[in-house]
């Protein structure tokens, strides 16, 4: 059955904006509104929209998905497999930056620049002092880290033996 869902429907309802419906449209992904007037979407276009977005959900750019869509030998299995290891890859680093932010949080220190500027490039710096001030990764560094966590977060009357 063919129903005409409107646009602010389709906003509503899959968090698709106007303007990303644009670009959809643009990227060959939805077919275009030729004659500029007020659009309605079908079944076939909201299917369309759903399937997009559970791909961004996954990680997947506009760009990936007109790859996809383009290349009648796609193979999916491949890909998500492909995407799942970049996903991994990302999880990985924003936990070392995680437990980067959380050293500086507990100890209150920032690492010290180099003696003399210019010795070291800023990039260099920053991914050592990443992995040398890195609560995560160390069971002893983390479990200070819980220690203090509770220590602040709590007052004197919230505290009992347990928390020793």
């Amino acid at each position: 059955m063919v129903l005409g869902y409107k646009v602010k429907w389709v906003e509503d309802n899959l968090g698709v904006t106007r303007k990303a419906l644009r670009v959809f449209e643009k990227a060959n992904l939805m077919p275009e509104n030729k004659d500029g007037q007020y659009r309605d979407y079908d079944d076939d276009d909201i299917d369309r929209i759903w399937t997009i977005r559970v791909l961004q959900g996954m990680g997947y750019s506009i760009k990936e998905i007109c790859d996809m869509v383009a290349d009648d030998g796609f193979d999916f299995d491949t890909s998500i497999s492909q995407k799942v290891e970049q996903l991994e890859e990302k999880k990985a680093e924003l936990e070392r930056h995680l437990g980067y932010a959380k050293t500086i949080k507990l100890t209150g220190r920032f690492p010290s620049r180099p003696k003399k500027m210019g010795e070291v490039k800023f990039e260099d710096f920053q991914n050592n002092a990443i992995k040398r001030w890195n609560i995560s990764g160390d069971p002893q560094g983390e479990a200070y880290a819980q220690f203090a966590e509770t220590m602040l977060s709590k007052s004197n009357e919230e505290w009992n033996n347990s928390d020793l």
